[in-house]
């Protein structure tokens, strides 16, 4: 009997969805990097709180920019090359932010590096089509996220004191260039469903827009969603600087802590919102869901904000993020399920929370802290999501009086 030469095939590549996975872990290392050098970036650039959340911003607008462009140049047959460029394009723009020694070329650096995170999003977006009807649970996306939010915060506070912020940026962008690398063998898998962004192309903004605002329910969905972006995106960017500045805590130590408590709130966040889905079957189920993790959020974060002692403050920053990622989870849930918007207006919607949303709320905060005080500008967060509660609450309640009309009128016309 003859045996066959051994033909070794190499590492396997990277599949779709764990492409996916690994690209958004990636980006959010990138966006939380600053966040976690904050403090660093504040003493040794001289740079105001509104200069800082402006840095934060520069790259959330960027990045809503650069994700359209991706997701209208995104074909199949090669999102995976462009998730790669993406991906290469934002290490080395966080990479050479390490060679800045003022805001403007920070700034720059900053939006060149939302650039290439948007375009590798963008990409990414069409890898996740589907047919499925079924609501789709953010939670793999949410763990991706927070992994990569955890990993900044860790390399921001250790090297904030000692190299130092740049050694942070440096390692920030090789993981990421490392990333890109591995996604030049990422399978990129059949094309699914509708993809949102083709529907956006071809439909245009102006009638998505009409759409989306004459229906009650996904009208009072897309506030909530852009108020708790506000708020979410400037608590990531501020969070270290609150247990630095408010609780004395050397920012070392701070970004372990919140590292932690990050990984461990998108994991139990993620296994709440998937319990309160199976509960609450119907189509108005995650919005109820969302509007209650956004109210725990807020509440969290007002006593986070209340209390002076390090574990109750630190214990209540863990339920304020828990709050938040069963918000988040539920609301990605809310927007793909089958009481989604079309595909237009759903790619709209995105584009509005990432333009909008995401890029007031860090600036604002800078802005309010230097005409007040840190401590006061933080008391925007708990309003930001406690509204955000409400407005979830009114999409839900819409959804179920219109729920009922429909079932009333079915009766009276059988």
């Amino acid at each position: 009997m003859t045996h066959s030469p051994d033909r070794s095939p190499g590492p396997a590549p990277v599949r779709g969805a764990a492409s996916v996975a690994l690209a958004i872990g990636a980006t959010f290392l990138a966006r939380a990097v600053a966040g976690g050098s904050v403090e660093s970036l504040r003493a040794e650039l001289w740079l105001t709180d509104q200069a800082l959340g402006t840095l934060a911003s520069a790259f959330a607008g960027a990045y809503a920019a650069a994700l359209s462009v991706g997701a209208f140049a995104a074909r199949p047959g090669r999102r995976t090359r462009l998730l790669a460029a993406g991906l290469a394009l934002c290490g080395i723009a966080t990479a050479a932010s390490a060679l800045a020694d003022g805001f403007f070329w920070l700034a720059s650096g900053r939006s060149a590096a939302g650039l290439g995170a948007g375009l590798a999003a963008g990409a990414a977006a069409g890898l996740l089509a589907r047919p499925d009807p079924r609501p789709r649970s953010g939670a793999p996306g949410l763990v991706s996220a927070a992994s990569g939010v955890a990993l900044g915060y860790v390399a921001g506070g250790l090297c904030g004191r000692a190299p130092g912020w740049r050694l942070a940026f440096v390692v920030a962008g090789a993981a990421l260039v490392a990333s890109a690398a591995v996604h030049l063998r990422a399978a990129e898998p059949a094309a699914g469903g509708a993809d949102p962004w083709a529907a956006l192309r071809q439909g245009g903004l102006r009638p998505a827009l009409r759409r989306l605002g004459a229906d009650r329910v996904r009208a009072l969905g897309l506030a909530a969603a852009l108020l708790g972006a506000a708020g979410l995106s400037a608590l990531g960017f501020w969070l270290p600087a609150l247990l630095v500045r408010l609780q004395s805590t050397p920012s070392g130590v701070a970004g372990g802590e919140l590292a932690a408590t990050v990984l461990a709130a998108a994991l139990a966040g993620a296994a709440l919102a998937r319990a309160g889905l199976r509960a609450l079957p119907s189509e108005r189920g995650p919005r109820w869901i969302a509007a209650a993790g956004a109210a725990v959020a807020g509440l969290g974060l007002v006593a986070a904000l209340t209390w002076r002692a390090p574990v109750p403050v630190l214990a209540a920053i863990m339920v304020a993020l828990l709050g938040a990622c069963t918000a988040v989870t539920s609301a990605v849930a809310a927007v793909t399920g089958r009481d989604a918007p079309e595909p237009a207006a759903l790619a709209l919607a995105v584009l509005l929370v990432h333009g909008v949303g995401e890029v007031a709320g860090p600036i604002a905060v800078g802005a309010f802290a230097d005409r007040a005080s840190f401590g006061e500008a933080l008391t925007l967060l708990p309003w930001a999501l406690l509204g955000s509660a409400l407005l979830w609450a009114a999409s839900a309640w819409a959804g179920e009086v219109r729920a009922r009309a429909e079932q009333g009128a079915g009766r009276d016309a059988a």
